[in-house]
């Protein structure tokens, strides 16, 4: 409910009050609604185009594992299996909860579903994300290590050691989620007349939205610190160490050349599959530094602006949002395929579509 003494709520937050209209409509936008924060366009991005886009890359996944399966699968083709699961398996539980709550007839949810919305709509979708994002990092030490100890990788790349890594990303990622969930989620009970029936309606309302907020306090400056180094741990720690691995392997490609050449020795069968392999965990690299980086930006700049300015640049914010999951989905495919190039048995398939359709021209 809104204050009783209107004049001082009027002095603390620093708005000009004419009438009781005002401040119902102040109030009505307290009440937490998804439909509110997501335009129609963005919504209709969520409930029907992207479900389509999930579904096309499962089949993909599906039918390149098929194509893929070896007798040591799991040591080739593991970790790049195992984050791409993660990536679909976070954009369809993130897929889901919105179709479940932006389909519906209610504006606003009950309070008992606002913290499960922002769980499986944000931050578990996020852990997986980042765990994920830490497993591309490891394929990229593999593959680093493969040319720069290639005597000693099975020592050094022992399971004990993989096992290790994995569980470590896990527990920070997760710490890191549940801590962020914690602390930025806080939900307080409103009772809110629906207009069509009558009843009364129990709903969620944000408790900082009637705080002050002080864009000049030290509390206000360490909440958007700590933000930008969880971001910076999820997408530019990992993008720019892949970076650094990606010079490094191909110096150590470059340095092996040179080697072959000034000895005349021809390429193993064996080094031309470890240069396949860094080729294309190079490409893979890339494509997802181009996709990771943007996204990071532009979260630093919102959190930088102040709510005047958030406020005045939402729509673009928010085509930005929508064009960054459409990449960040599309990049599980492609990646897929890059990795899939690998297979003697998908290059073939490739090589005989392209001599079909030479012929057919």
């Amino acid at each position: 409910m809104p204050p009783t003494d209107i004049s001082a709520w009027q002095k603390d937050f620093m708005h000009s009050v004419h009438d009781l209209n005002a401040v119902k409509s102040i109030q009505e936008s307290s009440y937490f609604s998804p439909k509110q924060i997501y335009s129609v366009n963005t919504q209709q991005f969520y409930i029907y185009v992207q479900p389509v886009i999930i579904t096309l890359i499962i089949i993909w996944l599906i039918l390149s594992l098929k194509l893929l399966w070896i007798k040591d699968f799991t040591k080739k083709y593991g970790l790049m299996t195992a984050y791409t699961c993660l990536d679909i398996l976070a954009f369809i539980m993130q897929d889901i909860f919105l179709i479940i709550f932006l389909s519906s007839a209610d504006n606003y949810i009950q309070y008992e579903w606002c913290y499960v919305f922002e769980a499986f709509t944000q931050y578990v979708p996020g852990c997986l994300h980042m765990v994920a994002t830490w497993l591309k990092l490891g394929q990229s030490i593999r593959m680093f290590l493969i040319f720069y100890k290639p005597l000693h990788v099975k020592i050094i790349l022992s399971n004990f050691k993989i096992m290790l890594y994995i569980f470590v990303s896990v527990v920070i990622s997760c710490a890191i989620s549940v801590g962020s969930f914690t602390t930025s989620v806080t939900f307080g009970k409103a009772f809110l007349m629906d207009r069509a029936t009558g009843n009364i309606k129990e709903v969620c309302r944000d408790d900082n939205f009637f705080k002050i907020k002080s864009e000049n306090s030290s509390r206000s400056k360490q909440a958007i610190a700590v933000q930008i180094l969880i971001e910076v741990y999820k997408g530019f720690l990992p993008s720019l160490c892949m970076i650094l691995l990606t010079g490094g392997i191909l110096f150590l490609l470059k340095r092996q050349e040179h080697m072959r050449t000034d000895i005349n020795r021809q390429q193993t069968n064996r080094e031309e599959a470890d240069e396949r392999l860094a080729q294309v965990t190079i490409l893979a690299t890339v494509i997802y530094t181009i996709v990771a980086l943007p996204s990071l930006l532009v979260y630093i700049l919102l959190q930088l602006q102040s709510e005047s300015q958030i406020m005045h640049s939402h729509s673009i914010y928010e085509v930005l949002s929508v064009l960054h999951s459409a990449f960040v989905i599309c990049n599980v495919p492609i990646t897929f395929i890059i990795y899939s190039w690998l297979s003697k048995d998908v290059r073939n398939i490739f090589y005989n579509l392209k001599k079909r359709i030479c012929k057919y021209l």
